[in-house]
């Protein structure tokens, strides 16, 4: 006998699946799926039926009107609508969720363009992505404490979703999740997000104002782009990061202030935003994309002051320049796409200051003769082109001045630009920094070097006009003459 019954096991076993019966009359059931589970129908609704739950999986037809989903189903719980569930049914109009379901799965009511209305119970804990995109009929949503997850594209393109609050227990929102609901006017967002993704609000051109969350450290790409009635937004201080185009075309947006704790703005993140006239920029920010602020009046009226306009030692525009340019030893970066189609920039002088020249710094500049880099470690961005007329490195027909052995001379021989190297600089005792001048960033120069050399090296020529007192080493009493020279306490560095 028990040779029988390991014989008829084995033949289970192969065909897929353990015996659902088994007693001392051994009979060999095979269920339908290795899944152990039966799909039933109640005339409407289809369902997957466990041991112990169900899920409801679609409607065996497309539905109309008015569906109440049971809470049991063959004497189990129904806890989670499947995905793609209701996908479509066009004319389906409202629908009640038991408090049995747990989850809502990934577009289950995607594409039902006639529900109006929809009871979310506040068992649910995650609504799956583009759960109810393309819902156009919705016109308000209430979202329970129990959700913790709402996914990506959830709400896109409801356009007459006027409202919704996101409650407290909400820790991640999907990108565009409420993207081009064009009639949403008001939203509150949990204090437990910590990211805004990118196109979360794109293209809600009926949002007026919007409070962004203590809890909030990155706003992405994109996140707010294209809300032309957004007339109000308060950064909270936990904001570190302001992502590419993340309020661009906010046309309504009078002001900003951002926050001390911001430290990256990225392109065009304010670019367009036509009624812009005031903004803040604290000087915890240290870096500032390409054209963030093109197209504002806040940027407008500091061309008119300036056509070489700086934010925090970053030059981020100089359309406006005219024949032969100086950058100030002010400027320590030049941003990308800065003096972008400047046509009427003839050459240009980059000083020892600057340590970095990005993307597109001089792109379509055809009329750009020359431009000298002083700095002979200056980083120049080459990921697609910093200096050309056009997206290809190859263009550029003017010559790039800098010292031999500079970065400069690596960048104009890597893509085939003319170079002409600059005359070795004279020594100058105490210029550490070799702006030409000698100054107490000197003497802070040196002692920086001295205590970090590998974050504060001096270049080859810093080092030999750093030997002020002619040593052979750069040592604090090189830095102690410098401060002594500038203090007026001895007359000279000889």
């Amino acid at each position: 006998m028990k040779k029988i019954i390991a014989a008829i096991m084995s033949l289970c076993i192969v065909g897929g699946s353990l015996p659902a019966v088994y007693s001392s009359a051994p009979e060999c059931v095979i269920t339908a799926s290795a899944a152990n589970y039966e799909e039933i129908t109640d005339g409407v609704l289809h369902y997957r039926v466990y041991a112990d739950h169900a899920e409801l999986i679609s409607s065996v037809e497309k539905v109309e009107g008015e569906i109440n989903i049971p809470s049991i189903v063959n004497e189990v719980t129904v806890t989670g609508i499947a995905d793609y569930a209701f996908y479509e049914c066009i004319n389906l109009t409202s629908i009640k969720i038991p408090d049995s379901v747990t989850s809502i799965g990934e577009k289950a009511f995607k594409g039902c363009k006639n529900l109006e209305s929809i009871t979310i119970p506040d068992t649910i804990i995650s609504i799956g992505r583009e759960a109810f995109c393309n819902c156009i009929g919705l016109t308000s949503m209430t979202i329970p404490d129990s959700v913790t997850n709402i996914g990506e594209s959830v709400f896109e393109y409801c356009e007459k979703l006027k409202s919704i609050t996101i409650p407290d227990s909400v820790k991640e929102i999907g990108g565009n999740a409420f993207a081009w609901c064009s009639s949403l006017e008001s939203i509150t967002l949990s204090d437990s997000l910590t990211i805004i993704y990118g196109d979360t609000f794109y293209s809600c051109t009926s949002l007026e104002s919007i409070t962004i969350p203590n809890s909030v450290t990155i706003i992405g790409e994109h996140a707010f782009d294209g809300c032309s009635s957004l007339k109000s937004i308060t950064i909270s201080d936990s904001v570190k990061e302001i992502g590419d185009n993340a309020f661009s075309y906010c046309s309504s947006l009078e002001s900003i202030s951002i926050p001390d704790s911001v430290k990256e703005i990225g392109d065009n993140a304010f670019s367009y935003c036509s009624s812009l006239e005031s903004i803040s920029i604290p000087d915890s920010v240290t870096s500032i994309g390409g054209e963030a602020f093109s197209g504002t009046k806040w940027l407008e009226s500091k061309q008119a002051k300036n056509p070489l306009v700086v934010v925090n030692g970053i030059l981020i525009d100089g359309r406006t320049c005219l024949g032969d340019v100086v950058i100030p030893d002010s400027v320590t970066s030049i941003g990308d796409w800065a003096f972008e189609d400047c046509k009427k920039l003839t050459s240009i002088m980059i000083p020892y200051s600057v340590t970095s020249i990005r993307d597109f710094a001089f792109l379509d500049c055809t009329n750009l003769s020359s431009i000298t880099i002083m700095n002979p470690d200056c980083e120049i961005y080459d990921d697609a082109g910093t200096i050309s007329n056009d997206y290809d490195h190859n263009i550029y027909n003017g010559t790039i001045y800098g010292y031999e052995d500079s970065t400069a001379q690596a960048y104009a021989e890597k893509y085939g630009y003319k170079f002409e190297a600059l005359p070795d600089k004279a020594l100058k005792k105490g210029d550490a920094n070799c702006d030409d001048q000698v100054n107490m960033a000197d003497a802070v120069l040196i002692m920086q070097s001295i205590i970090n050399p590998d974050k504060y090296k001096l270049t080859e020529q810093g080092e030999k006009n750093a030997d002020v007192d002619g040593s052979g080493d750069v040592t604090n009493n090189d830095a102690l003459k410098i401060q002594r020279f500038k203090l007026k306490l001895i007359d000279s560095l000889e």
